[in-house]
């Protein structure tokens, strides 16, 4: 169903899907962002400034890569959950942040 509750639901659902992998994984990661649109910014100290949004670059790198190899693009600067996203879409995006946290695990 495309309706601004589903989109807002679905959006908060992604987001705190994606911190939750990160928490259980203890891998030092800050989702941050509005509902349907957000980023991951990998560290563990609070986002207050635009100093420490300046976060691990290679972090990123690989987790926005194994994002796309698995079907998910991401624009260079955020995440953007559309209107119409299915709960399949949804599902799919969640399976690929679990390889992208698990990779991003084996790096740090």
């Amino acid at each position: 169903e495309c309706s601004y509750e589903n989109y807002h639901s679905k959006s908060n659902y992604l987001k705190s899907t994606l911190q939750g992998l990160f928490d259980e994984a203890e891998v030092p990661a800050t989702v941050t962002g509005i509902n349907m649109m957000f980023d991951v910014l990998f560290t563990s100290n609070p986002i207050i400034d635009y100093r420490s949004t300046l976060t691990n670059k290679t972090l990123n790198k690989i987790f926005d890569r194994t994002l796309l190899e698995n079907g998910i693009f991401k624009s260079p600067g955020k995440f953007y959950v559309g209107f119409c996203h299915s709960d399949e879409d949804i599902q799919q995006t969640i399976e690929a942040f679990k390889l992208g946290v698990a990779e991003v695990q084996k790096a740090n």
